[in-house]
């Protein structure tokens, strides 16, 4: 099972649930607006975690979508990251040596900067960490950073067809260009298995997982994301807790139905993807619109509304 399959499966989970979630909403309202998430938020100053988000209007549907589209820019960042680093790596070490164990120091683009990278593999382990030390690097997404902080990586083949792993992030630095404070911080498990030639399945748990931005603040907690990928299509669903500075508080994210996105299509096919804070939106999809609509939207049982396809103006993917 190659290393880069796991990296699809990443690439198309997020990409399949940010299909799924747009600016859309309607009008109601629901009480108790406090709220445990049951994880550990060591970002969330302002406890929005405590708190319910509304879900009354368009708007505060388009603030979860916001918040949504922050935690993809978190994934985003990573992979900036890491391309510079193998831009790094080229220039410093060459070739990677088939060594069991293997440490290298990295330049950054300061020279007072530096990455350490400890590496041990095998043919079915990998575990590395990166150890930044006020590291400034380009990045697409925030432009110039300088990072501080540690990143792990691992993974195990527990057999030819199946691997498990995680990812773990304690760093903290600058965005250059505005002088504001980022910070990511938690872990994501891994799990993988090829049940076929043409289809795998894999699933992502988190207990939390934080990053901020100057005031920009999103969380996952206690979220479990887990899909099916075959050849021509892509089932995914989800189940946990979603909290956001531009929402004011916390959703709680699931899919009654799974979501099933064929991988040439523009919108799913079938699905049930609600969201629940102080008030609720539930957008359904094809088989699951119980009507000749492609999607339909309801907000607390008062507003329903149904669209034609996932792509004109009137719901447009982020």
């Amino acid at each position: 099972m190659p290393e880069n399959k796991k990296n699809l499966l990443t690439i198309a989970v997020f990409a399949t649930s940010t299909l799924m979630l747009a600016g859309c909403g309607g009008g109601g309202s629901s009480s108790d607006t406090t709220r445990s998430t049951g994880g550990t938020l060591q970002l969330d100053s302002e406890g929005y975690g405590a708190q319910k988000a509304a879900l009354y209007t368009a708007e505060d549907y388009d603030a979860v979508a916001a918040s949504y589209e922050s935690m993809n820019d978190a994934q985003v960042l990573v992979e900036d990251v890491a391309f510079s680093l193998q831009s790094f790596s080229t220039a410093s070490t060459g070739e990677v040596r088939a060594a069991a164990t293997e440490t290298v120091t990295l330049g950054c683009e300061n020279p007072e900067g530096s990455v350490v990278v400890s590496a041990t593999f095998s043919e079915t382990a990998d575990r590395e960490t990166y150890q930044f030390s006020n590291c400034q690097l380009p990045t697409y997404l925030l432009g110039p950073v300088v990072l501080n902080g540690r990143y792990e990586y691992a993974f195990d083949l527990s057999s030819a067809t199946a691997l498990t792993g995680y990812d773990s992030y304690n760093i903290s630095g600058t965005v250059l260009n505005t002088g504001e404070a980022l910070a990511l911080v938690g872990r994501q498990d891994f799990a993988m298995t090829d049940v076929s030639d043409t289809t795998s399945e894999v699933t992502f748990r988190t207990g939390s997982l934080e990053y901020r931005v100057g005031s920009n603040y999103v969380a996952f907690v206690n979220m479990v994301t887990s899909a099916m990928l075959t050849d021509t299509r892509i089932s995914v669903t989800m189940d946990g807790s979603l909290v956001g500075s531009a929402m004011g508080g916390v959703v709680d994210i699931s899919t009654p139905a799974a979501m099933v996105l064929p991988l040439e299509a523009t919108c799913p096919t079938e699905g049930v993807f609600r969201f629940e804070g102080d008030g609720y939106v539930e957008v359904r999809y094809g088989m699951h619109t119980g009507t000749a609509d492609v999607m339909t939207v309801e907000t607390n049982s008062s507003s329903r509304i149904g669209y034609s396809d996932c792509t004109g103006a009137d719901f447009a993917p982020l």
